[in-house]
């Protein structure tokens, strides 16, 4: 595209919004700046360690991308006074978290890159511990049953945001069966992963993790782990009261055929299928399952890219005196072997060149 025909398309663009502006002599873009607290956290009780992002809205009469790029845009330029509260069924503050910092990379998007601030907190014991299979345990850290309320203080400006979110509580998988540590992906008939809905949940997403290992012929020593993502699919419960039938469908052979897209045919590798886990067992096929809470599944829909030319969208928050969402989800983990035919079919079937042994 040539630079008139850019000009011409940016007059189109901008003619409609001049119609509106017509009766106005003077266009002020920036208005008065106004402190605004952008809060991202989502609390997973299967994990040991919960981030918390949070950074500011930032005003500029330059280039909004270019200013995007600079740290102390989007960044506060001192720390923030952050606790969460953890309360009972019965509303009785429990425990309260003070949040520390800590700076991890970011290689990408519209903000600056590098290091970034995120607040964090550890929970130093294990809340409980859940058999799925013979090849998982599933560790939570925090009493799903509890709430967690965010407090947010700003110690330069005094304002204060707020959130609150009920936790996801542990849920089974009745297919695959728990009674099995094998699933074939040597099907061609459609298959279904099901369980039942739990109290707060609303959106439910799959995906399986294949382990392998690649070896080097010339050099048997030197061994590199990879693995590859499936995304089976997602699907949304009618009600968040929970019991209700949830089921995401998927051909299990498709699996072969990710297989040829994503691996090379190499003649110098040797591969083999599955790791160990730190209990001492062999895993090949790892099921995860995360289940998003009401608030964190409508802050997606509402973020999501629309196919409308009509670009302006609700901005959904559920964080008092600030905005952005303060959620929760669930996640766990199965364990699998393959099955004997599926193994036959990865060394001998369609993808026979991978060389998996």
């Amino acid at each position: 595209m040539n630079k008139q025909m850019k000009k011409t398309l940016f007059i189109l663009v901008l003619f409609p919004i001049l119609l509106f502006q017509g009766c106005k002599n003077d266009l002020d873009i920036n208005g008065e700046y106004k402190n605004i607290t952008i809060v991202y956290g989502v609390i997973n009780p299967s994990s040991q360690r919960q981030y918390i992002r949070i950074n500011r809205a930032f005003l500029t009469e330059g280039n909004a991308i270019i200013a995007a790029q600079v740290a102390d845009s989007s960044n506060y330029p001192y720390m923030l006074n952050v606790s969460i509260n953890e309360f009972n069924a019965n509303k009785q503050l429990i425990k309260t978290y003070v949040l520390d910092t800590i700076h991890l990379p970011k290689t990408s998007g519209a903000f600056n890159t590098g290091y970034q601030p995120y607040y964090y907190f550890d929970t130093p014991t294990i809340f409980g511990i859940y058999p799925h299979n013979s090849l998982t345990k599933d560790t939570v850290y925090l009493n799903p049953e509890n709430t967690f309320k965010i407090n947010i203080i700003n110690p330069v400006t005094g304002d204060v945001a707020e959130a609150e979110t009920p936790l996801i509580n542990n849920y089974h998988v009745s297919k695959p069966s728990v009674y099995t540590k094998y699933i074939p992906l040597n099907t061609t008939s459609r298959v279904n992963i099901e369980m039942k809905s739990v109290p707060n949940g609303k959106l439910y997403e799959a995906k399986f993790i294949f382990f392998y290992r690649e070896v080097f012929i010339e050099n048997p020593n030197d061994t590199v782990f990879k693995q590859i993502e499936w995304n089976l699919g997602s699907v949304k419960s009618d009600r968040i009261n929970g019991g209700e039938d949830v089921a995401i469908s998927y051909i299990p052979y498709t699996f072969f055929n990710i297989l040829k897209q994503r691996i090379p045919d190499l003649p110098n590798v040797r591969r083999f299928h599955g790791i160990v886990t730190p209990s001492g067992r062999v895993a090949d096929v790892q099921l995860i399952i995360t289940v998003g809470a009401d608030e964190l599944s409508t802050y997606i829909d509402t973020n999501a890219p629309s196919g409308s030319i009509i670009q302006d969208k609700p901005v959904y928050s559920n964080i008092t005196n600030g905005i952005g969402i303060f959620s929760a989800k669930r996640v766990v983990k199965l364990n699998y072997e393959l099955s004997q035919p599926s193994v036959d079919t990865l060394r001998n079937g369609s993808v026979y060149y991978l060389n998996f042994q």
